[in-house]
């Protein structure tokens, strides 16, 4: 993160920060969640095991546990919610308290949020067990530990089951629930197949 300037003190509304990805939510953002409001199709999980960058450290690590951010617009990282023709936020009364803190010539107060009391899919389905149950069910088949095992010795056959397996879970779940395509991201994370090529990115 880091984008300090001792030359600034003030928002310039150039839409660099919202332009950079979507907020990770926190607790604190329950309100807003329910006043914007916000869908499944919004979001995006990244699951416990997955690598982030980490702002303040700059440095790649592994997510001690799930996060869930507002997705990122088609073919870029901008968060959805930002309108780059008017340069405005298009949820700014209710948007979530990490842009609320953010100030882009002074970042430590949105430092001190990254990774604390951030919302999980437990918490926001909490009363809908028939999906926790099948959020579970996925966690437990789909463990991304042993999927990074896999890739770390290069086990191709293997990698490629699991992928495809992965891909044919995701199927059945949307024929044979309500879940749509476009919000298998927030239930589930990314594919596994999306995952793979981001990590040949990275290594």
């Amino acid at each position: 993160m880091q984008y300090s300037n001792f030359n600034q003190n003030f928002c310039k509304r150039c839409g660099t920060c919202c332009q950079k990805g979507g907020p990770t939510l926190h607790i604190q953002d329950i309100e807003s969640i329910y006043n914007i409001p916000l869908h499944p199709k919004h979001l995006i999980t990244l699951r416990k095991g997955e690598l982030i960058w980490h702002p303040v450290k700059r440095q790649l690590i592994t997510l001690e546990h799930e996060i869930i951010k507002i997705k990122g617009k088609k073919g870029s990282w901008a968060c959805i919610f930002y309108d780059k023709t008017s340069r405005k936020c298009t949820c700014y009364k209710y948007r979530p308290i990490e842009c609320r803190v953010l100030k882009c010539w002074d970042t430590k107060d949105v430092e001190k949020l990254f990774l604390k009391n951030t919302l999980t899919r437990k918490a926001l389905l909490k009363t809908n067990f028939n999906l926790l149950e099948l959020i579970e069910a996925y966690e437990e088949k789909f463990d991304l530990n042993y999927f990074f095992y896999l890739v770390r010795y290069n086990t191709t056959q293997e990698i490629k089951n699991f992928i495809e397996a992965d891909e044919k879970f995701r199927k059945k779940v949307i024929t044979s629930t309500k879940i749509t395509t476009q919000e298998l991201e927030f239930f589930f994370g990314r594919d596994l197949k999306t995952l793979l090529t981001q990590l040949k990115q990275i290594i």
